[in-house]
């Protein structure tokens, strides 16, 4: 592989390396990504497990107040090595952002080590270099949400099918099953795509052989928290069916009315990622593969069971870049135009969401840091008392106490003393700063500390529609119920 990447074409990768060092001290130091949802699923029994030594869970959904239980929310070994990270780097929002982009690294890398003998002849033109760096760089950034364990799953994944090319059956299927127990959506894909493999050559005896390994993996990564509480599997699954779309509807109105609607709120959620995850996964479909057409099948079977089966994630739309990757490959000599446009179309929304999530944190105020906002909270919710926040926030607090996710306990809200939320939306013209999550429980709760006054976002000094985002938000007390315990609207 040195070969092939010969000294002129050195300081392009160089430069690749740079710019990802950059973007990484970048986003530690002014703390660029806030937690998503997922952080109370799956990272905060990795700091769970850093702190007190066991993988369990508290006030998650389908949990009483107060009730701690083994984790069996997913499988383990994403907490786990999370929880070892955690155990080495301390609790904080930096060392959560350094792990997710070392991830993504390794899931970049390892596509190119997986996909390398297709492509190591290319790497002399210049052309297929600065295309492949371009997309390397895009897509060691900004390729993922972060807070999920499906890019450590993409890396167990894309080793596992680097061995089965090597024939190294026992480490594939080793690596098979480290990547269900991270993610089972991860875990099936890998598993399609290496039986299309091993079924097309008709290698019948190492495709079952690796199955069969594969399973014995993931039981035995699963079998502690089971023999720990025997209800962890029906609480998995009643996890596993939250779901933004309904899928037990009567008639094929009612199902096409909720796809639609499922769709509208994914596509709100984060539809940088979905245009992102869209555009490398259908044109991964576009291309024939004449000597890996397992690439091509796996990913038709994953793009099709994303959208009739699970929830319309784009997370889930990552598994088909394999075919993506193959394609640019192959298409960076002959076609560089061809691969420019896509890169253009699936990257450009995602590095502008970044680049203004970076210039925002460079106009936070140090009233809007996360020291002072934690500082200014706790002095008043004292340690003894129940806090439950919005996701973004969970760092914020969490190096010093336990903190619940304000979404998930909104059924017995009423048993917590304090809750803190952020503004939802950034834009200057809101009706409300930071409204309660928890509409049926609002009048039980007012507003004891406003910390949300931020700065107009500028850009080259020219005043946007938004406020700077940051960590200032509303803290609300438990106080008897009354009608009037609404916050008041701010004129700004």
């Amino acid at each position: 592989m040195t070969q092939a990447v010969n000294k002129p074409h050195q300081p392009v990768w160089f430069l690749v390396g740079l710019l990802w060092l950059l973007g990484l001290l970048l986003s530690c130091i002014y703390e660029t990504r806030l937690p998503s949802t997922d952080v109370f699923l799956f990272k905060e029994a990795g700091v769970r497990l850093a702190s007190a030594g066991k993988l369990e869970a508290s006030n998650l959904t389908h949990m009483e107040f107060g009730e701690t239980r083994p984790y069996a929310y997913y499988p383990p070994l994403y907490p786990t090595l999370f929880g070892v990270w955690t155990k080495v780097t301390g609790v904080g929002l930096k060392q959560s952002i350094a792990f997710d982009a070392l991830l993504r690294l390794l899931r970049t890398l390892g596509l190119i080590v997986l996909l390398y003998p297709a492509w190591r002849g290319r790497l002399r033109d210049p052309r297929a270099t600065l295309g492949i760096a371009g997309f390397v760089l895009c897509f060691s950034l900004v390729s993922s949400d972060g807070d999920r364990p499906d890019d450590l799953a993409a890396v167990f994944g894309l080793a596992s099918l680097w061995a089965l090319f090597r024939c190294r059956y026992a480490m594939g299927a080793f690596l098979l099953g480290c990547a269900g127990a991270t993610s089972p959506a991860g875990g099936v894909f890998f598993a399609l795509a290496a039986s299309f493999h091993l079924l097309r050559e008709r290698r019948y005896a190492p495709w079952f052989a690796m199955g069969a390994g594969a399973a014995l993996v993931f039981v035995l990564f699963n079998l502690p928290v089971a023999l720990a509480d025997p209800q962890a599997f029906l609480r998995f699954s009643k996890q596993a069916g939250i779901s933004n779309f309904p899928y037990q509807v009567s008639t094929a109105a009612a199902f096409f009315q909720s796809f639609v609607a499922a769709l509208t709120h994914s596509w709100n959620a984060g539809w940088p990622y979905i245009i992102c995850a869209l555009t490398l996964g259908f044109l991964s479909l576009s291309c024939r593969f004449a000597d890996s057409g397992w690439m091509r099948l796996s990913s038709w079977v994953f793009v099709l069971a994303n959208l009739c089966v699970w929830t319309l994630q784009p997370y889930y739309l990552w598994f088909s870049i394999l075919g993506f990757t193959y394609y640019l490959l192959r298409q960076a000599v002959a076609r560089p135009a061809v691969v420019l446009v896509p890169l253009v179309v699936a990257f450009l929304p995602l590095l502008f969401r970044e680049a203004k999530g970076q210039l925002s944190a460079f106009q936070r105020t140090p009233k809007q840091s996360a020291s002072y906002v934690a500082a200014k909270v706790l002095e008043r919710v004292g340690p003894k008392k129940s806090l439950a926040v919005g996701s973004d926030q969970y760092f914020t607090f969490r190096s010093q106490r336990e903190v619940a996710n304000v979404n998930y306990v909104c059924p017995y809200i009423d048993k917590f003393d304090f809750v803190y939320v952020t503004p939802k939306s950034s834009r200057r013209d809101r009706t409300e700063l930071a409204p309660f999550p928890c509409h049926t429980q609002r009048a039980c709760f007012e507003v004891v500390a406003d910390l949300s006054p931020a700065p107009v976002f500028k850009i080259l000094g020219i005043k946007t529609p938004y406020f700077v985002r940051g960590n200032g938000g509303l803290l609300y007390q438990n106080v008897p119920c009354r009608p009037v315990n609404f916050a008041e609207r701010r004129e700004f």
